[in-house]
C-alpha cells in the first residue's frame, strides 16, 4: 500500500515531464494522486513526526481544481490559461535540511515551478510518502508546481547504472556506443576495441584487435520519439584468436500515434580461432497508438575454427518484427543460435535463419523456443545447407495459447554425401498434467501457466 501511494504521488509530478504524459492511464493516476494528497494531508500531518527542514506557510491547502492538459502546442492549467514553465532545480536528495530556504528563494526569484530531485531507493535514499506530500503542499502554498523526479537512474551516467536499467547484468566492462533517438549519446573505446562512425553517418565500425580476450562491447539503441524511423549499419571486424562478448539490442518506447521503427543491419567478420558471444535483445513499451517495429538483419562470415554463440531475445512489446540471419561457415567453424520469443495481442514475428556449412568440419545448432499468445502470429524459417563434411541441427519448439498461430518451415539442403542435417519441430499447447501438477503445489491455473512459460523460455 505504501508503495502504491508513493508511485501515485510521483506520477502527479511526472505528468509535467516528457514521455507518455498524455496517456489516459497516467492522467487518471495523477488525478488520483492529487485527490489522495488533499484527502490524506491532515491525517499525514497528525501522524507523521515533526520536521524542521520544510516550514509550511499555511495550515490550509490551496483549492485543487484539477491537473494540466495540452491543447495543440500549449500547456494549459486547470483554469484553461496557458502555463509557461519558469523554474529552477531543487537538490532535495542532497540538501534535505535546506528545502524550506531553497523553495522560498526559488519562489521569490519569480519561478512558477520547481524540479525537485528525489530518491527512489536505487542509489539515493527513498523519500517517504509524507515527505513528498509535504514538498507538494509547500510548493502549492508558494504558488509553484512541484515536479518530482526520481533521480536514481537519470542522475547517473555510469555504465553500472545503465546496465541496471537496461537489464544487462554480469557482462564485463568494456567498449560501448549508446545510440538514442537517431544520435550517438555516448561512446567509449579500449586499447583493443575501437568504434568508428561511418563517414556517411549510417552506423559504426567496431574493430577488435587480434588476440583480444575477456573484453566486451555494448551497442544499445533507444527510441523514445514517436514517428522516428531509422536504418543503422554496424560492421564488426574481429581479429584472429579473440574471445569477446558483444551485447546489442533495441528498446522502443512509443507513446505517440506515429509508428516508430529501428532496422539494424549487423555484419560480423570473425577471424580464425576466435570465439564470439553475441546477445541481441529487443523490447517495446509505451501506451501510444503508434506501433513499435523492428526488422533486424544479421550477416555472419566465419573463418576457420571460429565459434559464435548467438542469443536472440524478444519477449515483450514489439508489434512487428522480421528477423533475418545469414551465416557462412568455413572449415571447422561452429555456430550456435538460441532464439527466445514471445508474442501477444496482434503481434507478428518472423524469424528466418539460413546457414551455409561450406567447409569440412563446420557445424551449426539453431534452436528456437517461442510462446504465441492471444491473436499473435509467428513464422520460423530455418534453412541448413551442407556443402561438405559437416553437421547441422535446427529445432523449433513453440507453445500455442489462446487463438495464436505458429508456422514452422524447415529446409535441409545436402550438397555432399558427408553432410548430416537434422530438423525437429514441436508445436502445441501446455500439457494439462503439467498445470495440474503445479496446482497441487498451491498455484492457480494462470500462475501455473506463467511458471511453465518462464521455465520454457529460460
Amino acid at each position: 500500500m505504501r508503495l502504491k501511494k508513493y508511485l501515485a504521488v510521483m506520477a502527479a509530478g511526472a505528468m509535467l515531464l516528457g514521455g507518455c504524459s498524455g496517456s489516459s492511464s497516467e492522467k487518471e493516476t495523477a488525478t488520483a494522486a492529487k485527490t489522495e494528497t488533499a484527502a490524506e494531508s491532515k491525517e499525514a500531518e497528525s501522524t507523521a513526526p515533526e520536521t524542521t527542514a520544510v516550514e509550511k506557510t499555511s495550515e490550509t491547502e490551496p483549492e485543487d481544481k484539477g491537473g494540466f492538459k495540452v491543447e495543440g502546442t500549449k500547456l494549459l492549467d486547470a483554469n484553461g490559461n496557458e502555463f509557461v514553465m519558469r523554474g529552477i532545480n531543487e537538490a532535495h536528495s542532497w540538501y534535505k535540511d535546506q528545502d524550506g530556504v531553497s523553495l522560498k528563494a526559488i519562489s521569490e526569484a519569480g519561478c512558477n515551478c520547481v524540479r525537485i530531485v528525489c530518491g527512489s531507493g536505487q542509489k539515493y535514499s527513498a523519500d517517504a510518502v509524507y515527505t513528498l506530500k509535504t514538498l507538494i503542499n509547500v510548493c502549492k502554498n508558494l504558488n509553484m508546481v512541484a515536479i518530482l523526479e526520481a533521480h536514481d537512474g537519470t542522475g547517473d551516467n555510469s555504465i553500472e547504472m545503465l546496465e541496471e536499467i537496461a537489464d544487462l547484468h554480469d557482462v564485463p566492462v568494456g567498449a560501448y556506443n549508446i545510440r538514442a533517438n537517431g544520435e550517438t549519446a555516448s561512446r567509449s573505446t579500449t586499447a583493443n576495441i575501437d568504434i568508428i562512425s561511418k563517414p556517411d553517418g549510417t552506423g559504426i565500425d567496431i574493430r577488435i584487435r587480434p588476440g583480444t580476450k575477456n573484453e566486451s562491447v555494448h551497442i544499445p539503441v533507444v527510441l523514445s520519439k514517436s514517428g522516428l524511423k531509422e536504418t543503422v549499419y554496424n560492421d564488426f571486424f574481429i581479429g584472429e584468436d579473440c574471445d569477446v562478448t558483444i551485447i546489442a539490442g533495441c528498446g522502443i518506447d512509443n507513446c505517440g500515434v506515429q509508428d516508430s521503427r529501428h532496422d539494424g543491419v549487423h555484419r560480423f567478420f570473425v577471424g580464425k580461432n576466435s570465439r564470439i558471444k553475441y546477445v541481441e535483445k529487443h523490447y517495446g513499451s509505451g501506451d501510444g497508438a503508434g506501433k513499435r517495429l523492428l526488422d533486424p538483419r544479421t550477416e555472419v562470415t566465419m573463418e576457420e575454427n571460429s565459434t559464435m554463440e548467438m542469443e536472440m531475445v524478444q519477449i515483450k512489446g514489439v508489434d512487428s518484427t522480421n528477423r533475418t540471419t545469414v551465416a557462412n561457415l568455413a572449415a571447422g567453424a561452429r555456430l550456435v543460435v538460441h532464439e527466445r520469443l514471445m508474442t501477444h495481442g496482434e503481434q507478428t514475428a518472423i524469424s528466418s535463419y539460413t546457414v551455409s556449412l561450406d567447409g569440412d568440419g563446420a557445424s551449426a545448432d539453431v534452436v528456437s523456443r517461442s510462446v504465441a499468445r492471444d491473436h499473435s502470429y509467428q513464422k520460423y524459417i530455418s534453412r541448413l545447407i551442407g556443402n561438405g563434411i559437416c553437421s547441422g541441427h535446427t529445432e523449433c519448439d513453440a507453445i500455442l495459447m489462446d487463438h495464436a498461430r505458429v508456422l514452422a518451415v524447415p529446409e535441409l539442403e545436402a550438397n555432399s554425401l558427408e553432410a548430416a542435417l537434422i530438423h525437429e519441430a514441436a508445436i502445441g499447447k501446455i500439457a494439462g498434467e503439467q498445470i495440474v501438477k503445479l496446482e497441487t503445489l498451491g498455484l492457480t491455473e494462470s500462475e501455473a501457466e506463467e511458471q511453465i512459460i518462464s521455465g520454457f523460455l529460460r
